[in-house]
């Protein structure tokens, strides 16, 4: 994601993607039926002082498992 929102990283990425483009971005993904697993890396709380990407994290994950069918 982009670096103004993901503070929590060793690789910071200018004019990355925004965090709603994210959350879509693998809500799509999931909804393939080829994909069998969803991993999240590098959330480093020793970089994210104020927890931005964290809470970010989390609400990209809240929309994933939300669209998850059984």
């Amino acid at each position: 994601m982009d670096s103004s929102i993901s503070k929590g990283t060793g690789t910071p990425v200018r004019n990355g993607i925004t965090e709603k483009e994210a959350g879509s971005l693998c809500v799509r993904l999931i909804q393939n039926e080829k994909v069998c697993c969803f991993e999240v890396t590098e959330v480093n709380p020793t970089l994210d002082k104020e927890n931005l990407m964290a809470e970010n994290t989390f609400e990209i994950l809240q929309r994933v498992v939300s669209q998850i069918t059984y």
